[in-house]
């Protein structure tokens, strides 16, 4: 099946002032296929929400610099200017952040700002952009009453406000949204709910979502394929189920044992600390927390083995 999106060696340098210049997202290359929901997989501060933002090219380019192939239906992203990406960005792809009042504007009614996603994209008069910011709140789970349609943010409950941001996502009935955290707010009730609707998008509107989550549950519900990533880089994918229930690189067989309590209600934690992402060692960015670390993971970075179609590892384990 042709890709939807195709990502080929994009690379993410953020300059500081005093540091220098170092990646914070190396190397990653992934797909996405038409109607299907990836998971991106991983602990806080791994790069994953870099590596969205870098997708949409909302990262301040005077801070970050970005290298490789991004493609959308075939189309390069990367190195489009700003007004070029204006165009694809809410109409193509869209985005929704963890915290939705990010994306909402504290003085406008809530239909409005849904409408104005809608106006952006499309030459149609003010009452039709009206009707359909209605119908994404609709879609969005949102019950049709007048109160929700002229609500300002602040007059919304958590929840709410989540799905208003999720209707500005849809409005357009883009091919791809970039799904960040979307539920690490909400109750678990609200969790599984939306989680609910995010495949039936999928499945009734063709949509497909890169999701980023830290939580394998979350994962396990929705996600078709999993990215799973550390230090900057992708270090597994593959299946949900194959990833989440049979991991193959010893990160992702770390992260999912401290989601799992032990025989004493325990959690297990991964040993040592995350990468200084300024000084990444030259070998393999786990191998200080790894107990099947080799002289070879020391002295040199693991290329991508591909034990399975569209599974693919970064761990000399499971060198051909």
């Amino acid at each position: 099946m042709e890709s939807l999106l195709q990502v080929k060696r994009l690379t993410v340098d953020l300059a500081l002032d005093r540091r220098g210049r170092f990646p914070v997202v190396s190397d990653a290359s992934f797909d996405v296929r038409p109607g299907e929901i990836a998971g991106l997989f991983g602990e806080s501060g791994c790069g994953k929400t870099t590596l969205a933002l870098a997708l949409l090219g909302l990262l301040p380019p005077d801070r970050y610099f970005v290298r490789g192939s991004i493609r959308l239906r075939g189309r390069e992203l990367a190195g489009l200017g700003e007004s070029q990406l204006e165009q694809v960005r809410g109409a193509e792809v869209s985005l929704i952040l963890q915290e939705p009042v990010l994306a909402l504007n504290p003085v406008m009614r809530v239909r409005d700002q849904v409408a104005e996603v809608i106006r952006a994209h499309r030459r149609w008069d003010a009452a039709r952009c009206r009707r359909e910011a209605e119908s994404a709140l609709r879609l969005a789970g949102l019950p049709d009453s007048a109160r929700l349609r002229g609500a300002y943010p602040h007059q919304l409950s958590g929840g709410e406000r989540q799905r208003v941001a999720i209707a500005q996502a849809l409005a357009c009935r883009p091919a791809l949204v970039v799904a960040d955290e979307p539920f690490t707010a909400l109750d678990a009730g609200l969790q599984l709910e939306l989680s609910s609707l995010f495949r039936e998008w999928t499945e009734k509107l063709g949509i497909s979502f890169l999701l980023i989550s830290h939580s394998p549950g979350v994962l396990a519900r929705v996600a078709d394929h999993v990215l799973v990533m550390y230090g900057g880089r992708i270090v597994e994918q593959g299946g949900a189920r194959q990833v989440l229930e049979d991991p193959l690189h010893p990160y992702t067989a770390g992260l999912l044992r401290s989601f799992a309590p032990g025989p004493r209600n325990g959690f297990s934690s991964i040993p040592g600390n995350a990468p200084d992402l300024a000084s990444r060692p030259r070998g393999c960015p786990c191998e200080p927390r790894c107990e099947d670390r080799t002289e070879l993971c020391v002295a040199e970075m693991p290329l991508e083995f591909q034990p399975e179609e569209r599974r693919l590892v970064r761990c000399y384990k499971h060198a051909c």
